[in-house]
């Protein structure tokens, strides 16, 4: 695989996930609620009963719980996921466009070493990543979707 065709698709899948996060979680709903009438399962969830403390002071307010269970769990599970998962992409995305020189030359003399027989060089190591850092990008290739 091309390295310019894999950095496009991570950039679609980044995209992808920027939109997931506003319209996924009503999407998996809509199929969670499908999977439990085919398996005969009420789609609901138990409500659970909240335990407060009585605070002292006035001024230690608690937070605000989220009492919608759906709502809950989109931002306490669902976002934090996809955002994970958005992150993520975003590091790999970072190292594949910035491949550092000194990271080039290290993989290009490990290869110039691998391919020394009866202590010949066949690939300088040095003069590889001269050509590599100086090769133009190829054009992208168009896909139809």
């Amino acid at each position: 695989m091309q390295l310019g065709v894999a950095v496009n698709l991570l950039k679609k899948i980044k995209h992808f996930l920027t939109s997931y996060r506003k319209t996924g979680f009503a999407a998996s709903q809509i199929s969670t609620k499908q999977m439990c009438e085919e398996r005969n399962v009420e789609p609901e969830f138990k409500q659970k009963r909240l335990r407060t403390t009585k605070r002292h002071f006035g001024f230690e307010s608690p937070d605000k719980l989220v009492q919608d269970t759906l709502r809950k769990i989109e931002t306490v599970f669902f976002n934090v996921v996809v955002d994970e998962r958005f992150q993520s992409l975003g590091e790999v995305l970072h190292e594949f466009t910035n491949l550092g020189r000194e990271d080039l030359l290290e993989k290009c003399q490990a290869l110039s070493d691998f391919l020394i027989h009866d202590s010949q060089l066949d690939i300088d190591g040095i003069a590889l990543t001269k050509e590599v850092m100086y090769f133009p990008p190829l054009p992208p290739k168009q896909h139809d979707e």
